[in-house]
Formats: C-alpha cells, structure tokens, sequence
C-alpha cells in the first residue's frame, strides 16, 4: 500500500460547495469545520480525479484505479479530505482555545476565522437579448482566496492518498492531469495545480504498549480493549440510509478486520473460526471521553426530572427523600423524562456523566451522463475526531492474531472508506485476562438486566421482540429461577427492526426484530442462586446482546450528575500558542479595526466643507496605504485654514509627531480596543511594541476611510 500526499495549489479562487445557503446572505456557501477552516472534501477529489479517467484510461483500468462497491475491503484510491497546510496543528489549537478561558477565546469563532480564508462575491445572470442583468437574479457565492491572508502566498491543500495495484505513474498522470474543482469551474473559478509529493506520511502517535503479561496458553480467554479516534467522518448504516448510527457496531469492526485478514491470508479454518463461528466476541465501539471511561447506552429507567431536571433512577427507592426535597418530588408535573441519544459512565449507582455524540449533515452531489440522472443528497454522519472505545474477547491465540491486524492496518468503518469519510487511528491497546462477573443473589431479591447493546431474540423458533417472549428467553439462558410476575419494580422495553445493506449481494439484508440498548428487565428471583452476566440472544460475535446485571436494592433514587468537564479550566497561560499566531493577529486586526470604526462616529465636525473632506479621500485613495505619502499630499493643500485644519485633525486622532500613525490615538477611550491592545501585548510579550506600530500601519487607513465617510454624512444632514 503506498500512502502519499495529493498537493492541490490554487490558481484562482474556489468555491467546493456545501449545499449549506443563509438566506439573504449567501446562496452558496464552502465546506469548512467545526473551527471554520475550509477544506475540499475528499468525495469531490475523487470525483474529480474519475472524470479526468474517462479521457485517460479505458472502463477497465478505471475499475482497478478506483476500485469496486462489492469489493471485500476498501480497495484501489483512497483519498482524504484536502485542508491547508499545518491545519491538524492550528485545529488543535484553535480547540484548545476555545474549550479553555483563555483571554484570547473570543478572537476564534468559527465565522471569524473562516472569514481569514474566504471572501463573499455576488453576481447575476444576464438577458441574452439585451445584455442586462435579469431581476431578481443577484446571487452571492462564498469562495476560498487564491492568495491566503496568513502568508501572501497561493493556498495549498494536502490530502491523503493511499492505492496498491496501481503503479506510481498512473496516478501521478492522473492527477497532473486534473486543473478544474468545484463550482464555476468553466467562469474563473476552481483552478488548481495539483501533484503528488513523494514523502511518506508522518505518523502520528504510537499505540500504547499491549500487556505482554498474560500466559502463553493460547487457549486462555483473554480481552482486548482498544480505544480509536475518527479523523475523518462516519457514515455507520443504519436504517435510515442516509443517517448514520451515533455509535460503531461491533459487525463494522468485525467486517474492517476481516477484510483485512482475506487481503493477506485465505479464507481458511482459522479464518472462519475467529470472524464466523461465534468464538470470538467483537462489541459495539462507543464514544468515551478523555480518560477513556466506559460509557453504554443510557439505561431506560435513569431519567430527567421534567421541571427540576435531576437526574433520578425510577427502580430507587424515593418515598424519603420526594417528601424531604421538592426538587426530587414527580408532584407538579416534574415528572421523569426519558434521556435519549446520550451515553452514560455510571459509578457506584451514585454518581453518572453523561456524553453525547457529536453530528453533522454533509451534502453530496452525484450526476451521470444523463441530466436526468442528477440528485443532491445528504448524510447526517459522526463528525470527526470524536474518540470511541470497545472490546473483543476470544481464546489468547485468536486476540493475538486481531492485535496484530489492529497494530498495523488503517481502521476504515462505514460507508464511503474510500474518500472522505470512515478513516480512524487507533489510539490505545490492551489485552488482560478475561473474568466473568459473578452476582450472588439471595431468594426473593429483585435484580434488573439491562441491555448495553441491541439484543436479537429466538422463541419457538422465530425471531421475537415480544416482551414475554424476551422475558422467557432472558431466564432460560441466564438460568434465572424467578417468578412469572415482577416484584415491585417494574421493566422497561423499547424494540426496534435491524436491517442492513449487503453490498456484495447489492440488496437489503434480511429485517429482524430486536430490542433496543438501554431496555432493562426486572426478576424478582425465588431461592438463592448466582449468576454471571454473559452475552445474551443471538449474533452476539456482533456486539448484540451485551448486559449488565444489578440488585435493585443496591439502587439509589437519586443520581448527582458530574458536570466537572462542562466548565472550562485551562487558562490561557496553559496553552502553547504556536500554529495559530499568525492567525489570532489577523483576528485580532480585524476586531481592533471594527472596534476603533466605532469612535468615527462619536469624532466632532472637522469644520470642512464637502469639497474639502472629498479631497482628502481622493488624496487617501491616491496614497495607498502608504502614510508618509498621505502626509505629503495632504501638506500640499495651499489654502491655509483647510491645510491646518485637516493637519490639526489627524494629529490629533491617528498621526504622532514622528508623522507615523498612533495606535494609542486610535484606539481613544474605546474599552473594547483597549482590551484587544491588552490582548496584543500578552501574545507578543518583549516585541509588542514593534508589532503594535505594525498593525497600526496596515489599519490607519480603513479608520480614517471611516472618519472621512461619516464626516460627508453629517455634512449631508447638515451638522454642525
């Protein structure tokens, strides 16, 4: 497999659409992140790179080039989403800055650094028969800059790139061969340059050691942990096809490693017994946080509080404390809620955190020969870097073999691995021994099963969600002894029909009724007995049917919610700001110079007549940013009371007697620039003075643009 780098080099402005419009304000919008750096999304690189095959190469060739749907793994040009240079440093960054109380978090919205990149333009369509613009036709179209405002330089974005049984030069021809990208491409926009940059990519991070401590019998029940981020985009199937599932099922990691093993060995016994026969458990893969905790499907009997918004467990016990605190009491309406699409980590049945999948909607374009045939669609997918844990328990001779695949493979889940979306990096292995969780229980005690996966049920030899049915099916293989009716708690179920797609068959597979993560049910067992939480149900090699068994007596009412990571706590002190210095000086610049517009408006009459002040904008145009020219034109006025008159001013509010301009004079009494000057010196430290007479340079002449403009408006309304 060779993994290179696709430099893609701006000739002219880009506009890669996003299907995104605000109505009003811009009709066509770019992809950009979370951070607002925009990026091309690696589906339209690909599309791109297809189109320019057709004239290259015949349908065969083009196949091996980019591979098959139906192919067991993702296979022939694999192709990331393009971002400029350095972005995976100043996205860091940037999220550093704004998950922390840094004095500079308010430079770094999304709106304002997508603003150092992009620009708005506006055009029109034209009547053909008189070459004037139609009504109603005025649109306004985001685009990329050619030239970035960070260096001066033409923009260039690096992409990801990885083939095997492609040879070098074909697709370094092919991709020399592609000059145009996304819109407009045929009226100025969407120019490129692009190459392929021989050196290979720097890895990042090295998986933690894995535990070498286990036997060396291979026969030995042992599990895999494993913790991996998405660095791009997931599209997980689920029964909507164009919305993913917020969580990674344990058949899309058991598919990416199986896929991965038939590329490099055949499909033997060995095979069929680690990913066919049930011996090996692959579990779903659900977000966690920074620690790596272990959070599952919220259970269905923890709730909300409707008014109070407490978080309580309806199996507690409550009479106590609803009759001590009102907050706990369901009088009044403030009656429990169900927590949906949330995860929870839950400590001693006392304390729960909560974490919560981050989506986002992509919309894509496919278009054939045919006009007809053309459609824009949309996937709401996982963004990416978001961080997902998981398991797979199996015989140690088994394990070793999946620890050796996961060490070494690029992760690829979901639908389209190919180009821009499914990519992950595996942050984390750990292999320890396997010990079943053994639960005591003594007669007539109440326990509740509770689902941490989707469960897959047969009675009578059918495929069931029935709750009876389910009821039965969970006693029979747990061995539970418990009576037909429950105690005084109650059980909680929701049920749901999994299907999938299976591409190699190119048609749905077969839908099956199940009960959905999170159900919990109550057994109020008769005689002492002891139970351990195995996987329940059917397809469990798949990550269904995974549990966790309690004692309802161990269960309190009240939950307390840990909302510790919810605040920020990371000064600005803390953060190495590096990548983004540049940056947060653009930004800064920028709302320094809308800041000190302000005091253009509070600035008395200059005692000038129209005539005057529209001579000194021209000698403003005329000079450029260029200040000493400025002063010399504006010297050369020969009429002596509009020649002080205008000297006296500038003076006073942007030049010092070094004729250089004056940040301080500038900024005047404005509270908001003062904090920004303030903010300014603390980024630059020993060379702030330096820096600040720079800004002051380059912002002068838009503040004084903004004086002589608001002059010829009081003019105009005759003020005096």
């Amino acid at each position: 497999m060779s993994k290179k780098i696709l430099e893609i080099k701006l000739k002219s402005d880009l506009c890669i659409a996003s299907g995104y419009a605000y109505a009003g304000l811009i009709d066509t919008d770019v992809c950009y992140n979370r951070n607002g750096i925009p990026y091309i999304p690696g589906k339209r690189i690909k599309g791109c790179l297809r189109d320019v095959a057709k004239y290259m190469f015949d349908r065969e060739e083009i196949k091996k080039i980019f591979g098959k749907g139906d192919d067991i793994a993702a296979n022939g040009l694999i192709i990331s989403n393009a971002y400029p240079a350095e972005m995976k440093k100043i996205d860091r960054e940037l999220t550093l800055i704004k998950n922390s109380n840094s004095e500079y978090k308010n430079y770094v919205s999304q709106q304002k650094v997508l603003d150092i990149y992009t620009r708005v333009k506006s055009q029109t369509a034209i009547d053909d028969n008189n070459g004037i613009a139609l009504s109603n036709s005025l649109r306004f179209m985001r685009v990329v800059n050619q030239y970035s405002a960070l260096d001066g330089k033409e923009m260039v974005f690096y992409a990801e790139i990885e083939y095997e049984n492609v040879d070098d030069d074909t697709v370094e021809k092919l991709v020399k061969a592609l000059r145009h990208i996304g819109m407009s491409r045929n009226r100025g926009l969407g120019n490129v340059s692009c190459r392929i940059i021989s050196s290979e990519i720097e890895c990042e991070d090295v998986i933690d050691n894995v535990d070498n401590t286990i036997g060396t019998d291979g026969e030995e029940k042992v599990v895999l942990e494993y913790v991996f981020t998405n660095t791009q985009p997931l599209m997980l199937s689920a029964s909507d096809d164009g919305k993913s599932e917020n969580y990674v099922n344990g058949q899309s990691i058991l598919g990416a490693l199986a896929g991965t093993y038939l590329k490099n060995n055949k499909n033997d016994e060995e095979f069929k017994d680690i990913f066919l026969s049930g011996k090996v458990e692959f579990s779903n893969a659900y977000i966690t946080d920074d620690i790596d905790r272990e959070y599952t499907p919220v259970p269905q009997y923890i709730r909300k509080l409707k008014k109070s918004k407490k978080i309580v467990n309806v199996l507690g016990k409550c009479e106590e404390l609803c009759r001590s605190d009102k907050d706990y009491s369901t009088n009044d309406g403030n009656q429990p809620k169900k927590i949906t699409s949330k995860y929870a980590y839950i400590k001693d049945n006392e304390e729960i955190s909560f974490i919560e999948p981050s989506m986002s909607i992509i919309y894509h374009h496919t278009h054939k020969n045919d006009s007809s045939d053309e459609k824009l669609y949309s996937f709401r997918v996982l963004e990416e870097n978001q961080k997902f844990a998981g398991k797979i328990v199996g015989a140690k001779k088994y394990i070793d073999i999946l620890k050796d695949i996961l060490t070494t493979m690029t992760l690829r889940l979901g639908k389209s691995k190919t180009a821009q979306y499914g990519q992950c990096k595996v942050d984390k292995i750990t292999v320890s021994r396997y010990e079943a969780k053994e639960l005591k229980i003594n007669a007539n005690e109440e326990i509740v099963v509770t689902l941490e996966s989707d469960g897959i049920f047969i009675e009578d030899n059918a495929y069931t969600n029935k709750y009876s049915q389910v009821r039965h099916a969970l006693m029979k293989q747990l061995g539970i002894d418990a009576y037909d009716e429950e105690g005084e708690s109650v059980s909680y179920m929701s049920t749901k029909i999994i299907t999938g797609y299976n591409t190699k068959w190119n048609m749905k597979r077969l839908f099956m009724p199940a009960v959905c993560a999170g159900s919990a049910f109550v057994f109020k067992v008769k005689g002492e007995s002891s139970i351990y939480a195995s996987m329940v149900g059917e397809r469990n090699l798949e990550g269904y049917g995974a549990i966790r068994i309690e004692k309802i007596n161990s269960m309190k009412y009240k939950i307390n919610e840990n909302i510790e990571n919810q605040e920020n706590t990371t000064s600005g002190s803390d953060i190495n700001i590096k990548e983004v210095k540049v940056m947060l000086e653009k930004l800064m610049k920028n709302d320094l110079l809308d800041a000190i517009k302000l005091n253009a408006y509070s600035i008395d009459n200059m005692k000038l007549n129209a005539s005057t002040v529209g001579r000194v904008s021209l000698m403003l145009i005329e000079s450029g940013n260029d200040y000493e020219e400025f002063i010399k034109r504006v010297d050369s006025i020969k009429r002596k009371s509009e020649h002080d008159a205008v000297m006296s001013f500038i003076y006073k509010y942007i030049f010092n007697s070094d004729n250089a301009p004056d940040m301080e004079k500038m900024i005047g009494k404005s509270k908001a620039a003062i904090e920004i000057s303030s903010n300014i010196d603390a980024l630059y430290g020993d060379d702030k003075f330096v820096k600040k007479q720079q800004i002051a340079n380059e912002i002068w002449h838009e503040y004084l643009k903004s004086i002589l403009v608001n002059q010829k408006y009081k003019l105009a309304k005759g003020d005096k």
